[in-house]
């Protein structure tokens, strides 16, 4: 028995796409995904162990969707393929990713990427499928015409793995064993160059014998002095002094260990993708989170283009490019640790800065980032465009 499991409509804000805004700002994502496995288990026995928990299924695309990635079809493939290897009862997977609202120049509702992997109604497996386990050769083999072994008992001839269900299984791929080489004549020595009778390979034994005629010369000996004896003996009337005494001085007392270091403070994680990026106030009474999103970037931009002054020094030197100010979003709405990132130079980068800062100057609080459903600190990269017209 088989079923078709999937969940609708998951949300994401993350870090993918081809340009360099997209890592610095993210898109808001939608994901479908579809398993099929099965659940003949989970049917009878009402257990969750024997089917496929959607929950497992969501925190897996949470999971990958963190990993910022250029093509769509690179992050979808990574998804499906992260849960066929999750689960064994798996045999196919149908996995939608749509990124809202696309940075084409014109109004595109999505840009949409469907991927399948597996086969329906197959085995299960990965995309490639389990392989089928392949029996070795045995001597019953042998005696069936499958083949001969070698001396290193390997089977000779092509070795080709099985299929597996839901595709074609890696197997052992074609392996051919060359029988090993006959073993050859003993290795020949030329005798040549011995200084000797040589006669079919054998030494003469004179050869060994020539040093019989040498005369050994005697061992000279050398004469040397006869020993001195110092007469050592004690009696009575030899005065032995006492050695000096050696005041050992004593040592000194070892320092005092240092104090303990001090504890180190307790910083929050800051994190920078989350369920729900943090906005830009000004759109709190709207309906979805979508909505929201898109009016809060709007308004964002409506506020930085309308405060930004572009430097003298850069309009007069032609000077363009884009400016990044890096900031966190506190769990209040605060904005805090503003820092230029990427400069262009000619006081842009600290333009751009200056009005990051005075959305606390103005008491401008944004929605703070939420993940699993409290508030956290956000990481948030704001790019700003110089630009000559």
């Amino acid at each position: 028995m088989t079923a078709k499991i999937g969940l609708e409509d998951v949300r994401i804000h993350a870090p993918h796409g081809f340009f360099e805004e997209e890592h610095l700002m993210g898109n808001e994502f939608s994901i479908d995904v579809e398993v099929e496995a099965g659940i003949t288990s989970a049917a009878h026995d009402d257990d969750l162990g024997g089917t496929v928990n959607y929950a497992t299924i969501y925190y897996l695309i949470h999971a990958e969707m963190k990993k910022p990635t250029q093509l769509l079809e690179a992050l979808a493939y990574r998804m499906g393929n992260r849960i066929m290897d999750q689960f064994d009862s798996v045999t196919s997977v149908k996995l939608r990713l749509r990124k809202l609202n696309p940075p084409l120049g014109g109004k595109v509702g999505a840009a949409v990427v469907e991927v399948s992997l597996g086969s329906p109604g197959g085995g299960g497996g990965s995309m490639y499928g389990r392989p089928a386990k392949r029996r070795p050769d045995t001597f019953e083999d042998l005696e069936r015409g499958g083949g001969e072994r070698d001396r290193f008992g390997r089977s000779g001839g092509f070795d080709a793995g099985g299929f597996g269900g839901g595709g074609l299984g890696r197997g052992r791929g074609a392996q051919f064993y060359p029988p090993a080489p006959e073993p050859g004549p003993p290795p020949a020595f030329d005798l040549s160059s011995l200084d000797g009778d040589v006669s079919d390979g054998v030494l003469d034994r004179k050869m060994f014998e020539r040093n019989d005629d040498l005369e050994v010369p005697e061992e000279e000996l050398i004469e040397e002095d006869p020993p001195e004896f110092e007469d050592t003996s004690i009696d009575e009337e030899t005065v032995m002094e006492a050695p000096p005494e050696i005041k050992e001085e004593a040592a000194p007392p070892p320092p005092p260990p240092p104090p303990p270091p001090p504890p180190a403070p307790k910083v929050e994680e800051i994190f920078k993708v989350v369920e729900q990026m943090p906005l830009f106030p000004g759109c709190d009474d709207l309906g979805s989170y979508a909505e929201k999103k898109q009016c809060a970037d709007k308004k964002m931009l409506e506020f930085i283009y309308g405060n930004i002054k572009y430097p003298a020094i850069a309009r007069e030197n032609g000077v363009e490019g884009m400016a990044v100010v890096s900031f966190v979003v506190e769990k209040d709405g605060r904005v805090t640790d503003a820092k230029v990132v990427r400069n262009p130079g000619a006081k842009t980068g600290e333009e751009a800065l200056r009005v990051v800062e005075l959305m606390n100057t103005k008491g401008l609080k944004w929605s703070p980032g939420k993940q699993g459903g409290r508030n956290v600190r956000v990481q948030f990269n704001l790019p700003v465009k110089f630009k000559l017209e």
